[in-house]
């Protein structure tokens, strides 16, 4: 009979693989409060940037609409002093609106990324929520999902040790 494809190893009960997550796990850890605050702090950092990169987008969106508004008036002006044909008016006036819309989506996306969702919770908090549902630090258990996220395969050793 073909062996291969199956382990050979012996199964390992739920009470020692709870054991080896808590052994992996508090030399991670440290001081579980201040990793809550350190994630909380960058977290925080993280959505100020994001801000302050979609504000400095949004002032160049701004900026390259007066543009097309003053390209728009010279347009205009030069067709009412006859400087150029209808056709290529109505041409150049298409292309600038076409853009101009481009940019309007652009900046009503950016506008509505930025407005609140009316949901008055902190996304700060929500994140510290989380991670004290995921890590309940009361009882030191840890959730299964997040040691699946940390911890990919255990492989025993000897019978005490395992990588």
């Amino acid at each position: 009979m073909d062996d291969s494809g199956f382990c050979d190893l012996k199964e390992i009960c739920d009470w020692k693989l709870e054991m080896m997550a808590r052994r992996i796990f508090s030399g991670l850890w440290g001081n579980k409060k201040d990793i809550l605050n350190k994630v909380s702090s960058l977290y925080q950092v993280g959505v100020f940037m994001e801000y302050r990169e979609a504000e400095t987008v949004k002032d160049r969106v701004t900026e390259q609409l007066v543009k097309l508004d003053e390209k728009l008036k010279k347009l205009t002006r030069m067709r009412l002093e006859d400087e150029i044909t209808r056709e290529s008016y109505f041409e150049f006036k298409s292309e600038i609106e076409k853009e101009k819309l481009d940019l309007l989506s652009k900046r009503r996306v950016l506008d509505a990324g930025m407005v609140p969702n009316g949901n008055p919770e902190d996304p700060a908090k929500k994140a510290e929520d989380f991670l004290l549902v995921k890590m309940n630090f009361t009882d030191h258990r840890i959730d299964r999902d997040v040691i699946g996220q940390f911890v990919g395969t255990i492989v025993p050793v000897t019978e005490t040790c395992f990588n």
